[in-house]
C-alpha cells in the first residue's frame, strides 16, 4: 500500500484524528465512490450542470479517475478527508467549459 504523507491545512480548526491527505487510486476509489453517492441526497444540484448530472461514479469509475490524476501529475487537485483512518470526504480542483454559456 502506498502512504501518502499528511497535508497540513494551518487555518482548519482542530478535529480529533482529522487528517488531510492526497488519495491513491488502489486505496481510496472505493471510499471516495461512497462518499461521492452518499452527497447526492444532500446537495442541491444545479439541473444545467452537465458535471452535476454526469450521474453517480462506481468504485471502477472514481479508480480510473484517479489513475487518470496521477498519471498526468495532477493528482495535487485532489484531497482527502480522513477520521481515525475513515474517508468522510474529498475535494477536487477541476475547470470545464460552460455549454449554457454562463
Amino acid at each position: 500500500m502506498i502512504e501518502t504523507a499528511p497535508v497540513y491545512l494551518p487555518y482548519v480548526p482542530a478535529v480529533d484524528k482529522l487528517l488531510f491527505r492526497r488519495p491513491t487510486s488502489n486505496r481510496d476509489a472505493s471510499a471516495l465512490a461512497a462518499v461521492h453517492a452518499s452527497r447526492a441526497a444532500c446537495d442541491a444540484v444545479d439541473p444545467l450542470s452537465i458535471v452535476e448530472n454526469q450521474g453517480l461514479l462506481t468504485g471502477n469509475e472514481m479508480h480510473s479517475l484517479l489513475v487518470q490524476a496521477e498519471a498526468e501529475q495532477r493528482i495535487d487537485h485532489w484531497l482527502v478527508a480522513e477520521v481515525s483512518g475513515q474517508v468522510v470526504g474529498y475535494s477536487l480542483i477541476e475547470s470545464w467549459h460552460e455549454e449554457d454559456g454562463r
